[in-house]
């Protein structure tokens, strides 16, 4: 019956078991079992009959040999875990593989530091301590089966018969002295593989910081055995193998990832498809479709690298022949759409592709191809359709013409051509006009017959005067002042004045000044010089002749 009497009772006959040789347990917790934790236990199941409470848990006395005991206190010193965390052989150890994860490497690499340390203990025992710890974190590393209990009585008896050995192990069980610890097992792995292969790719020591990626790509590495270790060992030994080869094909790294940015970047500048080319390889073929998925993806596979190293080792001078003339390629694989150009031509048209095309789909790179062929074909016909005219004009085009010489050029044109010398001027002057403004403008100008005019200052004036000037002409008989009136007065290119109202405007104005200033009296004068009836003749010519003249009399009238 729950009460306080019970209470007494219980804890009169339970108090034996407080001399630390016992261990309170509730399944899940254990701790050493004295009498504060006894009074506790005695406590809450009395409460517990009084009044259930909810979630609790059934409390046992339980008893621990000097073996568990001594392993429970090695494991709490070497690992750093709280004591009354280590009670039981199953909470240690589960509490000793949480502990291992936060290490760099698994700690078996510890044997590999034994000789550079200073020991309380013996060498021989300090490592049979690390191996029963590979043992605590998985048995199977065991060569023969062996319980979780088997191996913690082990490390009991050992630490018991040699105490020395806990303080031996607690200094290096730290992130450091594992690493050291992996550097010294890689120095006689393989003859030293991977620190050679560092050592050549010049990476600085960071060849165990990519190991301990590969570790830490796992959850469970710490319970990984030799075997397992080394083939993540293996894995990076490759890697390093792959960017030494690589060093003698691309610009050097020091690092995987490097060496795969550093293919990815080369075959930016692969101007071929791929896939458009793939009947065209040869040799090649097995290594550029391992770059066309490296390029694709950004990564090279681990399932691929094998292969990878063994293309590069086998194919890189040729991939670097083909890298540095791939203009050969190119020919045979678009030949139906290059295949009538000569092979500078072709050059050239290679040249004005685009970058990043390795990885284009077929259609897409066709499509690329014929249009930069078409391109080309353009540029060249304006190229020679502009040095048609350098050579005629001795200008760069028609708006520089004009420039030149201060009038439209269309001034200098019939008037039945002026249409057709207006599209071909214009596509002169663009920078990249149409094939099909090109071929008419070179139709043009291969019939045209005012290139002699042009040169002619006779002909340009007398084109101004009349085209431009037009009426004016009286009273504006300095050409070349005109010309540079109207370049300070109009806003616009002189290859623009021709049939521009404000040209007109312009030149009505300076007429009508030089007619206020001079002009009138010299018709004035003229007219004082005639007799009446040779004056009637004239003033009944100009009426006839000048519609202005007469509607003028008509409204004085």
């Amino acid at each position: 019956m729950p009460c306080n009497l019970t209470a007494f009772v219980m804890g009169f006959l339970l108090k034996e078991y407080t001399d630390g040789t016992y261990n309170y347990s509730d399944g899940i917790n254990n701790d050493i079992l004295d009498v504060a934790k006894l009074k506790e236990m005695v406590s809450e199941i009395i409460k517990h009959q009084q009044n259930p409470i909810p979630r609790y848990k059934d409390k046992f006395i339980v008893t621990t040999t000097a073996e568990e005991r001594a392993f429970n206190e090695a494991s709490s010193k070497i690992f750093g875990i709280p004591i009354n965390l280590c009670n039981s052989v199953e909470q240690t150890r589960e509490r000793i593989r949480q502990k291992m994860k936060n290490l760099s490497f698994p700690i078996w690499v510890l044997k590999y530091v034994l000789d550079g340390a200073t020991l309380k203990s013996g060498k021989d025992v300090v490592s049979s301590l690390i191996d029963d710890y590979s043992g605590i974190a998985n048995n199977s590393n065991y060569g023969i089966a062996k319980t979780d209990s088997d191996i913690a009585m082990a490390i009991g008896k050992l630490c018991i018969e040699n105490p020395g050995v806990i303080d031996d192990l607690a200094l290096l069980v730290t992130k450091d002295k594992c690493t050291e610890g992996m550097k010294a097992y890689l120095k006689q792995y393989e003859d030293g593989v991977l620190p050679k292969l560092a050592n050549e790719v010049n990476d600085g020591g960071q060849f165990i910081n990519r190991l301990k990626k590969k570790f830490d790509a796992d959850a469970a590495n710490w319970v990984w055995n030799t075997d397992t270790a080394n083939q993540k060992i293996n894995e990076v030994v490759q890697e390093y193998r792959i960017i030494a080869q690589s060093n003698k094909i691309l610009p050097k790294s020091t690092s995987f990832d490097g060496t795969i940015r550093e293919w990815t970047d080369k075959c930016d500048m692969i101007r071929i498809s791929y896939l458009y080319a793939k009947n065209y390889w040869e040799d090649l073929s097995d290594l550029m479709e391992l770059l066309y998925d490296i390029k694709k993806s950004g990564v090279l596979l681990e399932s691929k690298r094998e292969k990878f190293l063994e293309q590069i080792t086998t194919n890189g001078d040729a991939f670097n022949r083909f890298y540095n003339s791939q203009t050969d390629l190119f020919k045979k694989a678009c030949a139906f759409i290059v295949g009538r150009f000569s092979n500078q031509e072709i050059q050239e048209i290679f040249r004005l592709l685009p970058k990043n095309l390795f990885t284009a789909e077929k259609s897409d790179y066709q499509s690329t191809v014929q249009s930069t062929v078409d391109k080309y074909i353009s540029e060249q016909s304006a190229a020679k359709l502009k040095e048609m005219w350098r050579n005629k004009t001795q200008t760069d085009s028609p708006r520089q013409w004009s420039k030149k010489y201060l009038m439209p050029i269309l001034c200098m044109i019939s008037s039945e051509d002026v249409p057709a010398a207006r599209a071909a001027f214009g596509a002169l002057n663009r920078k990249n006009p149409d094939a099909n403004s090109i071929e008419k403008a070179t139709e043009f100008l291969e019939r045209a017959d005012f290139f002699e005019r042009l040169s002619s200052q006779e002909e340009r004036d007398k084109a101004f005067r009349e085209n431009i000037v037009k009426s004016y002409s009286v009273m504006l008989e300095d050409l070349d002042e005109v010309r540079n009136d109207l370049k300070r007065r109009i806003p616009v290119d002189p290859y623009d004045w021709f049939g521009l109202p404000d040209v007109d405007a312009k030149l009505a104005a300076m007429a009508e000044y030089n007619y206020n200033k001079t002009g009138c009296g010299k018709a004035l004068e003229k007219i004082e010089d005639m007799d009446a009836a040779e004056a009637k003749q004239y003033l009944k010519r100009l009426i006839k002749d000048n519609m202005i003249v007469g509607m003028e009399i008509i409204k004085g009238k």
